[in-house]
């Protein structure tokens, strides 16, 4: 089969220092992620990944995305957003692939709402996102529940949702066109694809700075 089943997964650990209160970031540093990639063959990837959480005025970057605040009135922020699609493969991953077209890393952009409910601690966010690259073409949808931790040194951040992806983005990484069927690999046009996800996000000090 060109697809093996099972449940994509993400695992990043960073480490990080935090700045002076006259820079212009707060914490900067360089983390390793493991990522599973549910293709036949294919093995998990890891990759060193930088690590910055930075905030100038209204632009701010944390972690792989970077955007801007358009209009932030309380409860409600509202930002434009970019950030990397860490998806794809070489036909020379495996060798099921074999006779595929690579399908490639892009960037997405779009726009991000943040609600501060009510509860303390508790924020809804919603994204719509869009290829800019013109890899896929595709756009992706996502809502989310997210509840922040605090310790004096530490900050646990549990999130879960829902990600919805469309014919032409799932169809991109995961399809199979007409030029590119093989004996015991059909032509295969997927839908769009509907996901919940959990994340646990964990920071904790080891230093005073």
């Amino acid at each position: 089969p060109f697809l093996r089943k099972g449940i994509g997964r993400c695992l990043f650990c960073s480490i990080a220092f935090a700045a002076p209160a006259d820079e212009s970031f707060d914490l900067a540093g360089v983390g390793v992620g493991v990522m599973t990639r549910p293709y036949d063959g294919v093995h998990s990837e890891t990759r060193a990944l930088p690590f910055l959480v930075a905030e100038y005025k209204d632009f701010y970057v944390k972690g792989l995305e970077a955007g801007y605040h358009f209009l932030k009135a309380a409860p409600l922020t509202l930002s434009v957003i970019a950030q990397p699609r860490l998806m794809g493969y070489s036909s020379s991953d495996s060798s099921a692939l074999s006779g595929m077209k690579d399908r490639r890393i892009s960037l997405d952009t779009g726009l991000k709402a943040v609600y501060e409910l009510p509860w303390h601690g508790l924020e809804a966010t919603a994204k719509v996102l869009t290829d800019t690259l013109s890899r896929n073409q595709g756009s992706m949808y996502q809502l989310a529940l997210a509840r922040t931790f605090e310790g004096r040194i530490y900050r646990i951040i549990p999130s879960a949702g829902v990600r919805y992806d469309d014919a032409n983005s799932v169809d991109y990484y995961y399809g199979v066109n007409d030029d590119e069927a093989r004996a015991g690999r059909a032509a295969y046009a997927p839908r769009g694809a509907m996901d919940p996800f959990a994340n646990v996000a964990v920071t904790c000090g080891i230093a005073k700075r």
